[in-house]
């Protein structure tokens, strides 16, 4: 397992480059995982953003990054949104169940735009 940092630090954007070139680095130059990808990537989305899918929003630009590193594999998807503050969207489970699957549609679109990985 290798924790690093995200994109879009509130330390900035001079913050975020070096953790991209950090993590870069890493998976060009660890002699056991170089020019490997990894096997799972978390992608976190917060349940009440309600401004994440356009261009320049902040999800969207976290997403071009990751592409940018080039550790999507878009043969085996190796990408998986987790939603967390789930909880907010709703008390009904009706819905609740269909914001949560209006989201879900909304991320699927974005990966597949952006990573050119279809979710399931």
């Amino acid at each position: 397992i290798i924790d690093s940092p995200g994109v879009l630090s509130s330390d900035g954007m001079k913050q975020d480059a070096c953790n991209l070139a950090s993590i870069q680095k890493f998976y060009q130059e660890h002699p056991e995982v170089a020019n490997c990808k990894p096997n799972i990537i978390f992608v976190l989305i917060n349940a009440g953003d309600r401004r994440f899918d356009g261009p320049d929003s902040t999800f969207v630009k976290s997403i071009k990054c990751l592409r940018k590193l080039n550790l999507v594999d878009s043969k085996n998807p190796n990408v998986v949104g987790v939603v967390t503050y789930a909880g907010t969207f709703a008390r009904r489970k009706e819905a609740w169940v269909s914001k949560f699957e209006s989201k879900k549609e909304h991320v699927k679109k974005i990966f597949l735009k952006y990573l050119n990985i279809e979710a399931d």
